[in-house]
């Protein structure tokens, strides 16, 4: 097409074609199907199946452009329109198979529950890898080429945690809430949270994934400080984490916490964040299932909200919770 549009540009630039505006160019119809390439969301349909005027195929209920028992099974079920973000789960996000030759397999906000996303096929984007991205409101699509997805803005590369298929520098780090791919995330920065600088680039921020046992740069939320709600990776302040239980006793969220050098060795120190009265502590002791976690990575947390017997032993190290109120105590929180 865009040879074509080419030679119309030197033919009208050389005086040929004076009257160009009664010159008509065939559009490019690559299937076959009745529908032009710039408008046809499954190019490479078939001959002679039926498609709407989109280019799909009619009764292709679960938007993969094709018709097939799965979509018959819907059809029974009493669909009589798209099904809309859904899917099947039949491509592959990494491998970038089971899509038409002019869609992606990528990820979309479930249907049933849009907190979490599906696999499916959707119409391919051109932003390259590193490059801004938008998604679109009504849909959740983003504007990335195959084989990436739209991270805080930016398109980066889908991948398979185990193995890891990021190039090195780089790590995989699962999507949350993907629930028919399990494994797949997108290419990370390997950043070190307690370093500046941190890996990152400007306006980006090193968080901690605790459940993941790994790190992440993405744009913070600036307004994110010690002690607030937060519910995102980036949904705090540059040198903080959502990673801390509001409550130990009857957790219900998470909220910020700063990142601190547990070790001690010149890094981040909580007086450089929420101040003299909080604790730095390792956050592997914290969490012990995951270990994965460095020992030297650390949050701030205040002695009086995580000491529920006051007998001077964290809640989480406390062997012996509830110690009446002036027993002396050991070091793991039990009356001596």
């Amino acid at each position: 097409m865009q040879a074509r549009r080419s030679m119309m540009t030197l033919i009208l630039a050389a005086g040929l074609l004076p009257f160009a505006a009664a010159v008509s160019v065939r559009a490019a119809d690559q299937d076959g199907d009745g529908v032009d390439d710039a408008s046809d969301e499954c190019c490479g349909t078939p001959a002679g199946v039926a498609v709407d005027a989109n280019g799909r195929p009619v009764g292709d209920f679960d938007l993969d452009c094709d018709t097939d028992l799965i979509d018959y099974e819907l059809f029974q079920r009493g669909y009589t329109g798209s099904l809309g973000p859904g899917g099947d789960g039949s491509c592959d996000p990494v491998a970038q198979t089971g899509c038409s030759p002019c869609e992606k397999c990528t990820f979309v906000p479930d249907v049933n529950n849009p907190t979490d996303t599906r696999t499916l096929c959707r119409p391919v984007g051109s932003r390259q890898v590193g490059y801004s991205c938008t998604k679109d409101p009504a849909t959740a699509l983003d504007d990335c080429a195959a084989g990436l997805f739209c991270v805080s803005n930016v398109c980066e590369e889908i991948c398979s945690t185990e193995p890891d298929s990021c190039p090195s520098g780089y790590q995989c780090a699962a999507l949350p809430g993907l629930v028919d791919s399990p494994g797949v995330g997108t290419c990370q920065v390997v950043c070190d949270p307690l370093s500046d600088p941190s890996g990152c680039s400007e306006n980006e921020a090193c968080f901690i994934l605790v459940f993941e046992e790994t790190s992440m740069c993405a744009t913070p939320d600036e307004s994110g400080t010690q002690g607030v709600a937060c519910q995102f990776i980036n949904g705090c302040a540059s040198g903080y984490s959502c990673i801390l239980l509001d409550s130990w006793v009857n957790p219900t969220g998470l909220v910020c916490a700063f990142i601190c050098d547990a070790s001690q060795s010149g890094g981040p120190t909580c007086l450089q964040g929420p101040g003299p009265s909080f604790t730095c502590v390792q956050i592997n002791e914290f969490y012990s299932d995951y270990p994965g976690i460095p020992d030297a990575y650390g949050m701030c947390l205040h002695p009086a909200a995580w000491d529920e017997d006051d007998d001077g032993v964290l809640d989480f190290e406390d062997w012996c919770p509830g110690t009446p109120p002036a027993t002396p105590v050991d070091a793991h929180g039990c009356p001596i």
